[in-house]
């Protein structure tokens, strides 16, 4: 018998507790195990060492036996000083010479597994922390099996403990690899019915910071999502976290980049000085003179434009619109990789569940779904998210049902009286960029959105045109009818070439609008939905779109339906530069001839001019007011993830390139102007309130 086997018994030399009388050798449980182990089942290995029949070496034989050494102990004797004996071996540092080798490690684990149902015991607690601590993923995969099978028996012989397994788990979704840690949080979901109400607690706390690196943001996202492959309770609380952070990103990198422009920008203001007081002797090539003021603006507009890096370009074949790089810095473009990183990650994930063979089946429709309500709860009601929004605008794509859905879903949100009127406009900003840019939406879907939004229109006009000379309260009651008239500008920009009536099947097939919306159409218009005289009828209200619409969807409005003979604005726009805007009352129709020919910009309107209109007040006796442009999918600024939109998304070159050839000054100044993030005020509504038209 080696000399080593006396030392099983182990009295703690340091501790302040009055030792339990030691055992006779003979009677020693450790001395009792291992001569029973050896006796039964020993034998001398090749290397001269000595074995156990079950290929068990000596080593592992007494660590067994002083574990059940050390529990004995506890239970008979009320002696923890073996235990604490243990927790302090386990928590020596690893590189010190003292600590416990993995080999060692090992035994202890397999030990410690077969006596798990003793350890329910307070004084047991601090040696499971230690366990818990230890770090097992570099180890062997004999070791990682060990430890992943003590884990599992120990939630099921002392349930309690499964909290801190599970965060012990999901604690380690940073890495890369994670199949054991899974197979533990499986089977602790299994046993525990219970416990998928309580492990979200656990995701959220658990989930890596912003600053973190975007190596641990991805794998964490990555593993949480794979947490839903086997618990489909998850699938919702996942999905909202998800959403919750990657909007937090998103928000914060806008941030940065808005702060960034705003320091571009007070860099420029330097050299500009001389620039600003030559502009007040700037005129346009018919000679008339711009005041300073308002050139001052014009100049402060353009700017802000090119710096955003969102412009409206007919270059955007080369991507300039998406060459943002220029000046941000290392912590923007940190924040870019690592938003890059994660929507790329969730793109590819939801491309395993919309495709041909899962679409149908209850859990892709459930996930939509979910997607769709988060979609609601968290992008919507967050003010100028940048990208994330794209991930629903691409699993839409997946099936013309799913655009329909989506669609449908924000028509009724923004339609509805009932909903509170800045989340009814938030919804009608997202309808109008869908329809604008999603490129798998068919025209009979694209002229049935335009039929509702017409429908509406026509019925707020007649309704609530009286309202406007009422003297109490200001523009901004109407706010909402600013709202879809913009969407219809904006859409008509994109969209024209789809709503000219056309001959084939697909035009008479179109869906017929429900009843609340429907207008009578005449047989003589060539527009779906009688769009042109829709839009003649709206710019000649007493409401004044023209006025409060953003300026440069207006101006890009307003040179698209002049060209395709659609409409015309620009003595509108002109008079509410100067000021002196006339109701349909007081403006003859006789700007259209009797042919239904639109005249020609008047000689003496530069674009200069007419974009100008969003600077000046309709009367002295109404308050600002100033419609956001804010248009959610604008082209995404994300490098990787820009390109799984390829084949799915409406570039602005597409529309431009029909009025670049022989267009005048005039056009392409108005496109490289409509720039929709350009951050104009909000409507003012302090004092005013909508009703629920």
């Amino acid at each position: 018998m080696p000399a080593v086997v006396p030392s099983m018994t182990v009295i703690d030399s340091n501790s302040n507790r009055t030792p339990t009388p030691p055992l006779s050798r003979a009677s020693s449980p450790s001395i009792k195990t291992i001569k029973s182990a050896l006796k039964k089942s020993s034998s001398i290995g090749s290397d001269g060492s000595l074995m156990s029949s079950n290929n068990l070496n000596f080593s592992e034989t007494v660590y067994k036996a002083r574990v059940q050494d050390a529990l004995d102990q506890l239970t008979f004797h009320k002696n923890a000083n073996p235990i604490n004996h243990l927790v302090a071996q386990l928590e020596i540092p690893s590189n010190s010479s003292e600590s416990l080798t993995p080999e060692k490690s090992l035994y202890l684990v397999k030990a410690l597994t077969s006596e798990v149902s003793r350890l329910d015991s307070p004084s047991c607690a601090p040696l499971i922390n230690a366990i818990l601590k230890m770090k097992w993923t570099n180890k062997n995969a004999d070791f990682v099996s060990a430890y992943v099978r003590f884990l599992g028996v120990l939630v099921s012989s002392i349930p309690k403990w499964w909290t801190e397994v599970a965060n012990k788990v999901i604690s380690e979704f940073t890495m890369k690899e994670t199949t054991a840690h899974h197979s533990v949080l499986s089977y602790i979901l299994k046993i525990i019915p219970t416990a998928s109400s309580t492990v979200s607690g656990i995701f959220i706390k658990n989930f890596p910071h912003k600053s973190d690196t975007s190596k641990h943001l991805v794998c964490y996202v990555k593993n949480l999502l794979k947490t839903v492959e086997y618990c489909d309770e998850l699938e919702r609380s996942v999905w909202a976290l998800i959403f919750e952070r990657t909007v937090q990103l998103d928000v914060e990198l806008y941030e940065e980049l808005e702060d960034e422009d705003d320091d571009i920008d007070d860099d420029d203001d330097e050299y500009d000085d001389d620039d600003d007081v030559d502009l007040d002797q700037d005129k346009d090539e018919n000679g008339t003179s711009y005041t300073s003021e308002l050139a001052v603006k014009l100049e402060e507009e353009s700017s802000d434009d090119e710096d955003d890096g969102d412009d409206w370009d007919d270059n955007a074949s080369d991507m300039s619109e998406y060459d943002v790089e220029d000046h941000i810095t290392t912590d923007v473009k940190s924040l870019k990789r690592k938003l890059d990183s994660i929507i790329t990650l969730l793109f590819d994930y939801l491309d395993t569940k919309f495709n041909a063979e899962k679409l149908n089946s209850p859990q892709t429709v459930q996930l939509f779904t979910t997607l769709v309500d988060l979609f609601k709860a968290f992008i919507l009601s967050t003010h100028r998210t940048r990208s994330v929004q794209y991930i629903i605008f691409r699993t839409c794509h997946a099936h013309p049902d799913l655009l329909d859905a989506f669609l449908v879903s924000m028509i009724e949100l923004a339609l509805s009286p009932s909903e509170n009127v800045e989340r009814r406009q938030k919804a009608m900003q997202y309808i109008s960029s869908f329809i604008a840019r999603a490129k798998g939406l068919s025209r009979a879907q694209i002229i049935f959105v335009v039929s509702f939004l017409t429908g509406w229109l026509d019925r707020y006009i007649r309704e609530r045109e009286i309202e406007v000379d009422n003297a109490v309260g200001g523009m901004g009651r109407f706010k909402m009818f600013y709202s879809v008239s913009q969407a219809l500008f904006y859409i008509f920009c994109f969209r024209h070439s789809i709503l000219r009536k056309t001959d084939d099947v697909e035009s008479s097939s179109v869906a017929t609008p429900a009843p609340s919306t429907k207008r009578a159409v005449s047989p003589s218009s060539e527009w779906e939905c009688d769009l042109d005289h829709l839009f003649q009828r709206v710019i000649l209200t007493k409401f004044n779109p023209l006025r409060y619409c953003k300026h440069t969807v207006v101006a890009m409005f307003a040179q698209i339906a002049q060209k395709e003979n659609a409409a015309y604005c620009f003595t509108i726009i002109e008079q509410n530069r100067l000021g002196g805007f006339r109701s349909s009352s007081s403006i003859s129709s006789g700007n259209i001839s009797d042919s239904g020919a639109l005249p020609s910009p008047l000689s003496n309107y530069s674009s200069n001019s007419y974009f100008g209109a969003g600077n000046t007040f309709w009367t002295k006796s109404q308050e600002f007011v100033a419609l956001e442009g804010y248009f959610p999918f604008d082209p995404l600024m994300l490098p990787k993830a820009r390109h799984y939109l390829d084949g799915l998304y409406v570039e602005w070159e597409e529309v431009a390139e029909d009025f670049s050839d022989g267009s005048s000054d005039e056009d392409d100044e108005a496109e490289n102007d409509t720039d929709s993030d350009e951050s104009d005020s909000d409507i003012d509504m302090s004092n005013d309130d909508e009703d629920s038209d």
